[in-house]
């Protein structure tokens, strides 16, 4: 029929635009695009499990359809305990809601309130848990079987296109840090000048974690106090100059120090 050489048509595409590409976005990209060529719907959303902050985080396209869009990490995440999206963390198994209003057990979140019909997939890669895929409807009984069959046929090649991916990017931010962690080792042995030090120490070690802030307080015995040293990343030179704390003796502070602990 036309439906099932489109359809084989669009996973043949699919196939080929993941493997085209190891970066995220365009993953996500991919796997949003070939479905809703598929199955229309109002609502369309592929989320990654984030296991350091144990939640899913989605991503949606913003704008109009065959106009100007753009793929958008949303700013909310989702919680396995909540809504569609902790049902197929938990479940780990496709989820078909032909009428939301029927399925008392499950209620939907804030971000899917509008909708009436609901399909989601759990992206599964091997026994990992890379995260969801879910449609939705704001018209009762739009999702049948037959469009859950065709998305559990997308998700198993859209999962693997995702993990890999996942894979990649941690293997690049592995090989910054031991980029990184060279230049730090290199400033060691090669810079004698204490700014100098200080300026190729901060310059390595800045891009190797997400902060605003990073720089040295380096702790002057002979007048007790310690001071920031120029030049520290997110900070004007001119606070740093002046940016001097007493050290008292027998204080908490001091012991700190002495003990060599972790703030």
């Amino acid at each position: 029929s036309n439906l099932s050489g489109q359809a084989l048509k669009t996973f043949t595409e699919l196939n080929q635009e993941m493997a085209a590409s190891l970066d995220l976005n365009d993953a996500i990209r991919a796997v949003l695009e070939n479905v809703e060529k598929l199955i229309p719907a109002d609502f369309m959303e592929l989320t990654i499990w984030d296991s350091e902050t144990q939640s899913m985080v989605p991503y949606r396209f913003t704008g109009l359809a065959g106009g100007e869009r753009s793929l958008e990490q949303g700013t909310d995440r989702y919680l396995p305990s909540e809504g569609y999206a902790g049902y197929l963390y938990r479940e780990r198994q496709p989820l078909l809601i032909p009428s939301t209003e029927a399925r008392t057990d499950l209620r939907p979140t804030s971000r899917t309130m509008g909708v009436r019909s609901f399909i989601g997939i759990p992206l599964l890669a091997g026994d990992d848990f890379v995260g969801t895929l879910e449609l939705g409807s704001r018209t009762p009984g739009s999702f049948r079987e037959q469009d859950l069959a065709m998305v559990r046929l997308l998700s198993g090649q859209a999962s693997i296109a995702v993990h890999n991916a996942l894979l990649f990017r941690e293997e690049k931010r592995r090989a910054a840090e031991l980029s990184g962690l060279a230049q730090v080792a290199q400033a060691f042995s090669s810079v004698r000048d204490p700014k100098s030090l200080y300026s190729r120490l901060v310059g390595s070690i800045a891009p190797l974690i997400q902060v605003k802030i990073v720089g040295f307080l380096i702790y002057n015995e002979g007048q007790r106090v310690l001071e920031g040293q120029i030049p520290f990343h997110g900070l004007p030179d001119q606070f740093v100059e002046l940016y001097r704390t007493p050290i008292l003796p027998n204080s908490a502070a001091e012991q700190t120090l002495l003990d060599q602990d972790v703030l």
